[in-house]
C-alpha cells in the first residue's frame, strides 16, 4: 500500500521544475517547492547516459590536508550536479529494489542504489511538507511518517 501511495505522489511531480538543489557531505537534496528529496549514498548523477559524479566522489573532510583543500574539492563536486536546479522532472520511478530513478530535462538522471541491505536505514526519503508526510525508503520496505516543518 505504501508503494502505491508513494508512486502516486511521485507521479504528481512530473513536469515540475527543481527549484533548489543542495549537497550535505555526500548526500543530495532536491526540492520541488514544498516537496524535498533527501538522497543518501549510494547515488550517481548521469548526463546523456554518461556518469558524471557519484556519492563516492565526495571525500570526507579528514582525507584532506586542510579545510580549504576540502572545501575547494567539495564545491567542485557540488557544481557538477548544479544543472538539476531549474531542470524539469520528466520521469520518476521506484524500482522493485526500492531504488529511485529521477529523469530530468537535458538528459540528466539521478539514480540511487542500496548497498547495505541489512542496514535498517533509508537510502532516500521524500517529504511532502504541505501534506505533513514523509516516505522513508529502505531496501526492503517503504514506511510513512507524519512530519512537522520548522519555520
Amino acid at each position: 500500500m505504501q508503494r502505491e501511495n508513494l508512486e502516486k505522489e511521485l507521479r504528481s511531480l512530473i513536469g515540475k521544475v527543481a527549484d533548489r538543489k543542495g549537497n550535505v557531505c555526500n548526500s543530495l537534496n532536491i526540492h520541488f517547492g514544498e516537496v524535498s528529496f533527501w538522497i543518501d549514498p549510494s547515488w550517481r548523477y548521469e548526463v546523456k547516459g554518461k556518469i558524471k559524479i557519484g556519492s563516492g566522489d565526495f571525500s570526507s573532510h579528514d582525507s584532506y590536508e586542510s579545510k580549504g583543500e576540502y572545501e575547494t574539492d567539495f564545491h567542485r563536486c557540488c557544481a557538477v550536479t548544479d544543472p538539476i536546479k531549474g531542470a524539469q522532472l520528466i520521469a520518476v520511478e521506484v524500482t522493485p529494489q526500492n531504488d529511485l530513478v529521477m529523469e530530468f530535462s537535458g538528459g540528466q538522471v539521478v539514480r540511487t542504489f542500496h548497498t547495505f541491505i541489512e542496514d535498517n536505514e533509508e537510502n532516500w526519503y521524500v517529504s511532502f511538507f504541505e501534506k505533513s508526510i514523509r516516505y522513508l525508503v529502505l531496501p526492503n520496505e517503504i514506511t510513512i511518517e507524519k512530519i512537522t516543518r520548522n519555520k
